[in-house]
């Protein structure tokens, strides 16, 4: 049963990314236990209601550090952000949609903002916890979200919805640092650099594969007539042994013919 306090509901609760979730037990803690956590459902209590919401990059770098799918954990929290946006749409004038980052760095008027006494603070400790992130998740969370255009929409709906909190939360705090933008982008150039060298590598190796399969064709070419002219030579060599041979036999035959009456007037000869 609803006490007619305003309720707090963290977009997504956890593992979306600290923040929001740090700071609902802070405001919480300074409400005196009358502000409640908690998803809402159907229409916004009769107190009103505070949205708290983390950026959804920080929902890919939750993903992220638990060795999760970051795309998969834009979709949840594209989900948890149209639930409540829907609840915020019924009672805009009763619900007060603040993001954890902007909300942490002006925390004195957050509360003010709801009503509770800004000196019932009593954790100075960021909730946010930029110093301990994680430049390279964070680098990889943002290009994550640069191909989540549902995420990014939805974003720019609750950053819209937000209340301005002043001087107290720069936009550029709510965005990647500074640094992790430029490692990206040089990271980028580095990958474009390093996928054209591969490229032209690609095509010196089809170049020299190609080269190398002209220069083997040729010399299979030559070993081939070499090997046709050592057997034009063997058949040379055997016709004119034959020849020679022929020619012996012929001389050898005439010989013999020519000496016959010879021979047979030797015999006579001896016979008398």
């Amino acid at each position: 049963m609803d006490d007619g306090a305003r309720r707090l509901w963290v977009i997504g609760g956890a593992g979306f990314g600290a923040g929001a979730e740090a700071l609902a037990a802070r405001i919480a803690a300074a409400s005196g236990g009358t502000m409640r956590p908690g998803p809402v459902e159907g229409a916004p209590p009769p107190g009103g209601l505070c949205l708290l919401w983390d950026r959804p990059e920080r929902a890919a770098e939750a993903a992220l550090a638990a060795d999760g799918d970051p795309q998969e954990a834009l979709a949840r929290w594209c989900d948890a952000a149209e639930a409540a946006l829907a609840v915020q749409a019924r009672d805009r004038r009763g619900t007060l949609v603040f993001e954890g980052g902007a909300a942490a760095a002006a925390l004195p008027l957050v509360l003010g903002r709801l009503g509770l006494d800004s000196a019932a603070d009593t954790d100075p400790a960021d909730p946010d916890g930029d110093a301990g992130r994680d430049p390279i998740l964070a680098l990889v969370a943002a290009h994550a979200l640069e191909r989540h255009p549902r995420a990014r929409h939805l974003a720019g709906a609750l950053e819209a919805a937000s209340q301005p909190l002043g001087n107290g939360a720069a936009p550029e705090d709510t965005l990647p640092p500074a640094e992790v933008v430029a490692a990206f982008r040089g990271n980028r150039a580095e990958l474009a650099r390093l996928r054209a060298e591969r490229d032209a590598a690609q095509q010196a190796r089809e170049t020299l594969e190609a080269s190398t399969a002209a220069m083997l064709a040729e010399m299979d070419l030559v070993e081939r007539e070499a090997h046709a002219i050592a057997a034009e030579r063997d058949a040379a060599q055997v016709r004119a042994r034959a020849a020679t041979d022929e020619a012996a036999r012929l001389m050898g035959s005439r010989s013999m013919r020519l000496t016959a009456p010879l021979r047979g007037f030797a015999a006579r000869l001896r016979g008398h």
